[in-house]
């Protein structure tokens, strides 16, 4: 066990969000997409429709729809052109077929 003063543990709090935000920054897209979701992306960025990358990778249109709101939402886009160039300029697509 280890005793810290009220002034210590004050900066090891702040030490301890700081860190926390630095990490959330350096964050990369990929890092906060999931392998399912990276896939989807390349799809859409191939131009497939949700029924197609449904098919493509046994999930229902339904599904296929929420994950690209998903995607929306993680990456901070709202329309399938927005998350395509996205994509590329971030080099998402490098390895997501894998």
């Amino acid at each position: 066990e280890y005793w810290v003063g009220n002034e210590r543990l004050h900066d090891i709090v702040q030490h301890l969000r700081l860190s926390g935000r630095e990490a959330e920054a350096a964050a990369t897209p990929a890092m906060m997409l999931t392998r399912r979701e990276m896939q989807i992306v390349a799809a859409l960025v191939e131009g497939a429709s949700n029924k197609g990358i449904g098919q493509q990778f046994g999930l229902s249109e339904q599904t296929v729809k929420n994950h690209i709101s998903h995607i929306f939402d993680k990456v901070g886009v709202s329309t399938r052109l927005e998350l395509a160039l996205y994509a590329v300029h971030h080099k998402l697509l490098e390895g997501a077929r894998k």
